[in-house]
C-alpha cells in the first residue's frame, strides 16, 4: 500500500501541534523557544505573553489570557518533494492564500478563531498559529506575518 506523502506530512504536523499545546509549563528552568523570544511573542499576542511550553528542537507555545501563539515543530525530510507536498496540502486544505517575503514560500489561512501561517524554507516546513478571543483582526494577521519572518530567518 502506498502512503500519501501529503497526508503523512499533514498528520505529523497535526500531531506535533497537539503535542506543543499539551506541553505543561515546566517547573524550574524551562526550555526556551528556539524560534520566538517572549518579547517577539508579545508583539503578536500582547504584553504579558508567557511561554507555556517548548520542545528542545523548536516547537513552542505562548499564551496571554485567551490568546495562544504556537510554532509547530519544523519538519524536514530527505526528499524535499514530500515537504513541499505537505506544505501545499496544508495550504489547500485550509484555504491558505500565498504570502510573499516569508521564507521561500508561505501561506496565510483564516481559521475559525485566528490564523495559521505556513512557512517553507528549503526542505523545511513549519507553521505558526494564533487563536483565541481577539485573534480575528487584520492587525493580528500582520503581527503574525512579522513573527513568521523571524521564524523563517531562524530555520
Amino acid at each position: 500500500m502506498r502512503r500519501n506523502p501529503s497526508r503523512f506530512v499533514l498528520a505529523v504536523l497535526v500531531v506535533l501541534a497537539a503535542l506543543v499545546s499539551a506541553v505543561p509549563p515546566a517547573a524550574g528552568a524551562a526550555v526556551p523557544c528556539k524560534f520566538l523570544t517572549p518579547d517577539e511573542a508579545a508583539s503578536v499576542i500582547g504584553a504579558g505573553a508567557r511561554l507555556r511550553g517548548a520542545i528542545e528542537n523548536g516547537a513552542c507555545s505562548y499564551e496571554r489570557g485567551e490568546l495562544t501563539l504556537t510554532v509547530a515543530q519544523p519538519f524536514s525530510y530527505d526528499d524535499p518533494k514530500i515537504v513541499v507536498q505537505g506544505f501545499e496540502g496544508l495550504m489547500a486544505g485550509n484555504g491558505g492564500q500565498p504570502e510573499s517575503d516569508i521564507g521561500d514560500r508561505a501561506f496565510l489561512a483564516k481559521m475559525n478563531s485566528g490564523y495559521q501561517l505556513g512557512v517553507l524554507k528549503g526542505a523545511t516546513f513549519t507553521a505558526l498559529e494564533v487563536y483565541g478571543d481577539g485573534s480575528d483582526g487584520a492587525e493580528v494577521a500582520d503581527r503574525l506575518r512579522a513573527a513568521a519572518r523571524k521564524v523563517a530567518a531562524r530555520l
